[in-house]
């Protein structure tokens, strides 16, 4: 595969990746639009955001290297087996980290529950 194949390989990759990526670049955006509102979970969301773009984008780039690494170092196939296992550990682990950081932002700055019978209007 030459170079031109590879980057239309890679380019196309990227377009049916779009809608993932747009989502994720609207969420970092407001993050920042709202920081002064919630900065403990804008900053979360900022972070998660972030990296699940880098890790989408990285992920496409290497998938498409490791093909021709392959091609021309002659690796076996066990070697390449092993090689894409431990890149898609990696990629899980740190957007399994970055999806968490989402999720706290849910809950991060929320105000306590109220002691029980606490801000409850008594029944008539």
């Amino acid at each position: 595969m030459n170079v031109i194949d590879s980057l239309k390989v890679v380019l196309f990759q990227l377009l049916t990746a779009s809608p993932y990526l747009v989502v994720l670049t609207v969420g970092f955006v407001v993050s920042l639009v709202k920081y002064r509102k919630c900065p403990k979970a804008c900053l979360l969301v900022a972070i998660g955001t972030s990296v699940l773009f880098a890790t989408r984008i990285a992920q496409i780039l290497i998938f498409q290297w490791l093909p021709y690494m392959v091609s021309q170092r002659g690796m076996s196939h066990a070697a390449v087996s092993q090689i894409y296992g431990i890149v898609n550990i990696v990629m899980t682990v740190v957007g399994s980290v970055a999806l968490a950081c989402i999720l706290v932002a849910v809950f991060v700055g929320r105000a306590k529950k109220p002691a029980s019978g606490a801000g409850v209007p008594p029944l008539p």
